[in-house]
This record gives C-alpha cells, sequence and structure tokens, in this order.
C-alpha cells in the first residue's frame, strides 16, 4: 500500500509571502501533493491555511510544537516540513526514498567529530562538547552531524518521540550552558531514531535537497543545473544538483515574486 505525506510550514508575516512562492514553484514542477500552512493570513496557493495565532519562536523551536501539536491531526503518513524560503526546480520524484525505511529524515550535513574540521563551534558550542552531548544523551555512531533543519520528515507514527527526544536534548544542553535552535534537537532526534544516520548525509542524497548556506543563487531563482555545496566545518566542495533547494540567500526575490505570481498588473 502506498504511503500518503503532505508538505507544511509555518508563515507569518513576511514569511506568508516567500511560501506563496515556494508553493507555487511546486506547483510548476508537477508536484501535486498537499501543502499546508499556518501563518496569519490566507496563503495564496495553499491546500489550505490554518491561522497560526500567536506562538513563540525563540531557537525555532516552534517547529516541533506545530508538529507535535497541530500537524498530527492532519493524519498523512509522512510529514514534509519545508522553511519558507525553498524553491523547486524539478519534481522530487519519490520523496519518501530519503526515509531509507527510518520514521525520520534530516540531512545529515556535517561530521562534527572530523578532525579536519576548520571550525570551531556550533551554534557557539564547541563541537567537542556538542560531541559529547550527544554521546553522553545515548547517540552510538562515531560520527556526531550537524543539520540544516530547512527540511524535515517525520512519520506519523514517530511525531511524539520526535517531539519529545528533540526537547529532552535541548534543555540537557541547556543544563550544561548551551542553548541551541532546533537544528542540534533534531540532530540528537534523527541519531537516536535513525538505524544508520551516515545513509541520510546530505553527500550521499545530493540529487533530493540541500541548503544554499553560501549564496550560489543569492538574489536568484535558483535553477534546475549543478552547483557546488560547501561542507559547513571544512569548508570541502562536492557538486550537488537537488531538486528542492533550500534558497536562503533568495529571501527578498521570493517575496517579490508572489507579487507578480498571484497579483498581476
Amino acid at each position: 500500500m502506498s504511503k500518503s505525506f503532505c508538505y507544511w510550514t509555518v508563515a507569518d508575516g513576511k514569511y506568508a509571502s516567500m511560501a506563496e512562492s515556494l508553493i507555487y514553484s511546486a506547483r510548476l514542477q508537477g508536484v501535486t501533493e498537499p501543502f499546508f500552512v499556518w501563518s496569519d493570513r490566507n496563503v495564496k496557493g495553499a491546500t489550505e491555511t490554518f491561522r497560526s495565532g500567536s506562538f513563540d519562536k525563540s531557537h525555532y523551536l516552534f517547529k516541533l510544537n506545530f508538529l507535535k501539536h497541530k500537524v498530527v491531526d492532519l493524519f498523512y503518513d509522512y510529514y514534509v516540513f519545508l522553511d519558507c524560503d525553498t524553491w523547486f526546480v524539478r519534481n522530487p520524484g519519490d520523496v519518501l526514498a530519503q526515509m531509507k525505511g527510518d520514521p525520520i529524515h534530516v540531512a545529515m550535513e556535517s561530521n562534527c567529530n572530523n578532525p579536519e574540521s576548520l571550525r570551531p563551534d556550533w551554534w557557539g558550542c564547541p563541537l567537542d562538547e556538542f560531541c559529547t552531548l550527544m554521546w553522553d544523551k545515548g547517540v552510538r555512531s562515531n560520527s556526531v552531524f550537524n543539520n540544516n533543519a530547512g527540511l524535515f520528515i517525520v512519520q506519523n507514527e514517530a511525531v511524539d518521540h520526535v517531539f519529545r527526544l528533540g526537547y529532552e536534548f535541548w534543555y540537557y544542553a541547556e543544563s550544561k550552558g548551551i542553548k541551541f535552535t532546533e537544528e542540534a534537537a533534531l540532530a540528537f532526534t534523527s541519531h537516536m531514531l535513525m538505524s544508520d544516520p551516515y545513509r541520510h548525509q546530505l553527500r550521499e542524497n545530493r540529487e533530493f535537497w540541500a541548503s544554499d548556506w553560501l549564496g550560489h543563487w543569492k538574489d536568484q531563482i535558483p535553477r534546475n543545473e549543478p552547483w557546488n555545496f560547501t561542507d559547513y566545518m571544512t569548508m570541502e566542495e562536492y557538486e550537488v544538483n537537488p531538486a528542492i533547494v533550500h534558497a536562503m540567500r533568495s529571501k527578498n526575490l521570493m517575496i517579490e515574486l508572489s507579487k507578480s505570481i498571484y497579483e498581476p498588473s
């Protein structure tokens, strides 16, 4: 039996316009799955817009809160979160193939236990301390990966586990004087729930999704062509051609584009 999934995001204020461009890009590439948005206004193109109300945005933990308290009520088999500044350059095809039999998918970007790392920390936490925090809480892999939380996929049955484990690690780190974002919470959860986190590395799935954190597509709409992704820790470059681009440096352009898409002159 085929599994169902939907895309979702949280998009109030200017992010609502980005979400409109995001959804437009997906439909342009033939993506037909539902898009649900929590916002303070109607998001054009969305399958349905739910009122987000006011919510705490500190540390971006609202992503876990919406997943646990809102998104799970949609009753799909899987939920695919996308940050609003995301662009589809082609149809990603079998999205759920990214799960590899696991209840969660997050792209593992960099090995924080790599002695060749050029960075000393992640979110202000020394890399050796981050690795120790992860191992002390039960992570068993020698490599400890960071991630970008612009996309994550969670199986319906795993939502409670993802929420609990994420907050468990976040509060544990806080007790040690470190206040991470939701990315560290998702990193810990992924290591704990994945059968093999190495299989979820971005470099192993470079045709699906990647974050344009250095701005290869800065102030441009990403195109369906290869480009070089740079490892956040080692600065190693390798070629990617993702169907879905986290266009982190194209926010303003996506806001302006939404006007021409939905409000033609």
